[in-house]
C-alpha cells in the first residue's frame, strides 16, 4: 500500500516513501520496485549499459558499441495488446531514422510459460518483421535486469541519446518531439 502512495505522490515525497519502503522492508519485492524507481529517476543523464545476444542472429549487442545512434530501448511481450499496439509506430520511427543514427532495442517480458516462450517470441518477430535486436530475459518480470529498472508495467520507453546516456523512462508519450530532437543535436567530442 505504501508503494501505491508513493506513485501517487509529489517527487520530493515520492523518493522519502520509496527510502522508507527500501529501509523498513528490505527483503521485499516492493523495496525492489522502490529501488528501481529511485535509480530510474537517478540515472537520467548517465551511460545506460545492456549486452545481450540477439535472440535472431545470436549475434553480441550492447549500447557501448551503439555510441552515435539514438537508441529507443522497448520493453514489452508478445502477450501484451499495448506493446503490438505500439510496434506499428515503432517500425515507422525505424523507417523513417535509422538512416539519420537511430536504432531500437527490444527488451522481452515473454516467459517462462510455455505459451510466451522462446520459440513464441522468434516466432512473433519473424511474423512481424521486426527488425532490430531482441533481448530474451525468460523470466518476465522476474528478470533481474527489468526488476533493477522497476519495470512493473510495460510497454516501457527508455530513449538513450547518442552518447549512450539515459535521456527519458518514460518516453511513449513524447517519441515524437524526443527522437527528431536527439537525432538533431550533435554528439560532443
Amino acid at each position: 500500500m505504501l508503494f501505491s502512495v508513493a506513485e501517487l505522490s509529489t517527487p520530493a515525497e515520492k523518493e522519502k516513501l520509496f527510502r522508507r519502503i527500501i529501509n523498513d522492508y528490505p527483503n521485499s519485492s516492493s523495496a525492489i520496485l522502490a529501488g528501481g524507481k529511485l535509480r530510474r529517476a537517478s540515472q537520467i543523464g548517465l551511460p545506460f549499459d545492456l549486452g545481450f545476444f540477439d535472440v535472431t542472429t545470436g549475434n553480441w549487442v550492447h549500447t557501448r558499441w551503439l555510441r552515435g545512434k539514438v537508441i529507443i530501448v522497448q520493453f514489452w511481450a508478445t502477450w501484451c495488446g499495448p506493446c503490438i499496439g505500439e510496434i506499428p509506430q515503432l517500425k515507422e520511427f525505424y523507417a523513417r531514422y535509422k538512416d539519420q543514427g537511430l536504432e531500437i532495442l527490444g527488451v522481452s517480458l515473454d516467459g517462462p510459460r510455455t505459451e510466451t516462450n522462446l520459440d513464441t517470441l522468434k516466432e512473433f518477430i519473424k511474423k512481424n518483421k521486426i527488425e532490430w535486436p531482441q533481448y530474451y530475459q525468460g523470466e518476465s518480470f522476474d528478470s533481474a535486469f527489468s526488476r533493477s529498472w522497476a519495470i512493473s508495467a510495460i510497454p516501457t520507453i527508455f530513449v538513450l541519446d547518442r552518447e549512450g546516456k539515459l535521456r527519458s523512462t518514460d518516453a511513449r508519450e513524447k517519441l515524437d518531439t524526443l527522437i527528431p530532437d536527439l537525432l538533431a543535436a550533435k554528439q560532443s567530442k
